[in-house]
């Protein structure tokens, strides 16, 4: 029996081997070996390999040639976050057919985001590696556009910028689709490869695969289909 501490290491022994472009085949007979040394030995896995990215480092598996990088994945989920966040803005005052007006604290929750996003390529490694603070960093800047939202100016003398807010819809839509249809690209794409444990049937492949595309498409169209459900509450509202 595999304990949850020695499946809690298995994770992170998958993901310091996705993050080194090794194949779900690859990945499978290594997670195999590892199981059935476990159970064999009964040491814990921390003890028997030491941490997962030394482990992974030891093993020098070669890359696949055209990898689904995690990297993109994330960085498109940060694009999304923007989009929507601008959708987000703007959709009120596209409404009752006024100008978007930005005030100085709007502007200065709007940056966090922004800030973040612009971040990402020197912190992806560690957000990778710690799930927690990824979904840390998402929250704050969903956050940060709430509060963009309910502080900005009424008076648009008040405003520090004003913008046609169907430009800004226009734009954020365009964003969120883009970014959209490359997600559902990755996800349908047949060279994505699951991860595949020896002696699994091919019918458990096909539906662990089918699976991680509906899931995948899912995930990819979640802006847009958030930025749908907005302006349908808002509308419902009105």
């Amino acid at each position: 029996m595999i304990t949850s501490k020695d499946q809690k290491w298995i994770d992170t022994l998958i993901l310091e081997l996705r993050l080194r472009d090794v194949s779900g085949a690859g990945i499978g007979d290594t997670i195999a070996s590892v199981k059935e040394f476990l159970a064999d030995s009964g040491e814990e896995a921390q003890v028997a390999f030491g941490t997962p990215a030394e482990y992974a480092k030891s093993l020098d598996l070669s890359s696949i040639a055209e990898p689904v990088s995690l990297r993109g994945t994330i960085l498109r989920s940060g694009i999304g976050v923007l989009a929507f966040l601008a959708f987000a803005q703007a959709i009120v005052p596209w409404l009752e057919g006024e100008k978007l007006g930005l005030g100085a604290l709007q502007l200065i929750l709007l940056a966090v985001p922004a800030l973040a996003v612009l971040c990402l390529p020197l912190l992806l490694e560690k957000l990778l590696r710690n799930f927690w603070l990824l979904a840390l960093l998402f929250g704050v800047c969903i956050t940060s556009g709430i509060f963009a939202a309910i502080t900005a100016p009424r008076d648009h003398g008040n405003a520090w910028l004003l913008i046609d807010p169907a430009v800004v819809l226009i734009v954020s839509s365009v964003l969120m689709v883009a970014v959209s249809i490359a997600g559902t690209s990755d996800a349908m794409n047949i060279k994505n490869d699951t991860i595949r444990e020896p002696f699994e049937t091919s019918a458990t492949i096909r539906k662990n695969e089918r699976t991680s595309r509906i899931i995948g498409v899912l995930v990819a169209w979640m802006f847009p289909i958030s930025a749908v459900l907005f302006l349908g509450l808002d509308l419902l509202i009105r």
